[in-house]
């Protein structure tokens, strides 16, 4: 699709193409059965991979016109060593501050 984005007349080529309603409706059938594979935010997933390091993000056109995530979102990814280390902090901080069976509070 790239290399024909670039062509002359491609454009107008789709733009006549999508007029008429069985292609739109093909296309919108096909990107619906595909939707899981468009909406994984490239930066949440190849980020901590390749770095080792969190990443969050406000999602990106595709996660937002695809996976019909709202623009004001965000997403993260966790290489998961940090991810374990957060989550038990979280873990210890929600303990403590867990209600107590008498109704107080722990910590």
């Amino acid at each position: 699709m790239a290399a024909l984005a670039g062509r002359p007349g491609w454009q107008g080529f789709t733009r006549w193409l999508f007029h008429f309603p069985a292609v739109t409706a093909g296309y919108d059938a096909l990107i619906a059965a595909t939707l899981a594979d468009m909406s994984v935010c490239r930066n949440s997933t190849a980020v901590p991979l390749l770095t080792g390091r969190a990443n969050v993000s406000y999602f990106c056109t595709g996660g937002i016109t695809w996976g019909g995530n709202h623009p004001g979102h965000v997403t993260s990814g966790w290489p998961y060593p940090l991810f374990r280390r957060v989550a038990g902090v979280l873990e210890a901080e929600a303990a403590c501050s867990s209600p107590t069976p008498e109704g107080g509070i722990h910590g």
